[in-house]
């Protein structure tokens, strides 16, 4: 694609894209009565409160950024051609991941998954291996890659699946446990009318005024079913 106009002075200017190169921006070629042939590749954009077609060029000896100041209207038929350029470009990175996750399938054998790898290291001959669920297992850094994935036993797979369940299921557990150990709390603080210890815990002391490096928090259950905190300074 081929546009040939002219920046607010009247500097001829040609932009031409035919998709090589970068594929967000187009030849520009302008031949100014001052500085002589100005080429590069350009795209849109802004320089110094000027819009127009911005190229990073050599004027002279020396290399800058450059601003043709054309209409917008005649750089959109570029623009078109880039965001199509760029569409093309993005089916056919998809379409290349899709083959080659086939062709890994088609290859995989039975009792095996197939995975990516998030990491390989030599030094301890170990990988990390990520299924298309979200799984991670460990297996050697040795496996073989089919089209970007690898094979991983589905045993380990299974395995950690199970292990990632066990681990979900004991945070739930402790989850109602806490929320049975605060609940009861709260009813001892409401019976008594005195407030109660719901945790304590450590921290950095934060006032300036005092010398000490520790603070105790104390979090209180109230007998109004509210909470409130103190502060105690360690030295």
């Amino acid at each position: 694609m081929k546009i040939t106009t002219t920046t607010k002075t009247g500097v001829k200017v040609e932009l031409n894209y035919d998709g090589k190169g970068s594929i967000d921006s187009c030849h520009v070629l302008a031949h100014h009565p001052k500085v002589g042939k100005i080429e590069g590749r350009g795209s849109w954009g802004v320089l110094k409160s000027d819009h127009g077609v911005i190229l990073n060029t050599i004027i002279g000896k020396k290399r800058m950024n450059v601003c043709m100041t054309i209409p917008k209207a005649d750089y959109l038929p570029i623009k078109e051609a880039i965001e199509a350029a760029k569409l093309a470009e993005e089916k056919a990175d998809i379409e290349i991941i899709e083959n080659n996750k086939r062709m890994a399938m088609e290859e995989c054998p039975a009792g095996f998954t197939i995975a990516q790898a998030n990491w390989q290291s030599g030094d301890s001959c170990m990988g990390e291996y990520e299924t298309e669920s979200g799984v991670k297992v460990l297996a050697s850094d040795l496996l073989e890659n089919h089209h970007g994935w690898y094979f991983v036993p589905t045993e380990s797979v299974e395995e950690k699946v199970t292990e990632i369940e066990k681990v979900a299921d004991k945070k739930v557990a402790m989850k109602k446990t806490e929320s049975k150990r605060v609940a009861g709390v709260f009813e001892k603080a409401e019976e008594t009318g005195e407030k109660q210890v719901l945790h304590t815990f450590n921290t950095e002391c934060t006032d300036h005024h005092e010398k000490c490096n520790m603070d105790i928090i104390t979090v209180w259950a109230m007998p109004d079913g509210t909470k409130t905190e103190t502060k105690v300074h360690t030295w």
